[in-house]
């Protein structure tokens, strides 16, 4: 946005630099792999799974608790945090 991108563009740029940044330093320093075509590939399924996995939960927590929309975000960052930390363990960095 600062440099006039617009607030959708902007928005998808930082997505891509902390997926990249993530991959990188999940794959060198948490699970110590090699970086490869393939893992990032896997990486990013993982990150689209982890991202519906979040949504879901989202619009569930909403259908009790609609005025809770910090909660909501929590427990869907959570959902998130947990879910990736599990499928690229067992998967993605496999």
């Amino acid at each position: 946005m600062h440099l006039g991108l617009g607030i959708y563009l902007s928005n998808a740029m930082g997505y891509v630099v902390g997926i990249v940044f993530s991959f990188i330093a999940n794959t060198i320093f948490t699970f110590t792999q090699p970086i490869s075509i393939n893992r990032l590939i896997k990486f990013l399924c993982v990150c689209f799974i982890c991202y519906v996995a979040n949504i879901i939960v989202i619009k569930i927590f909403f259908v009790f608790m609609p005025e809770k929309i910090y909660s909501a975000q929590i427990l869907g960052m959570f959902t998130y945090t947990i879910t990736g930390f599990i499928l690229n363990k067992f998967w993605a960095m496999k």
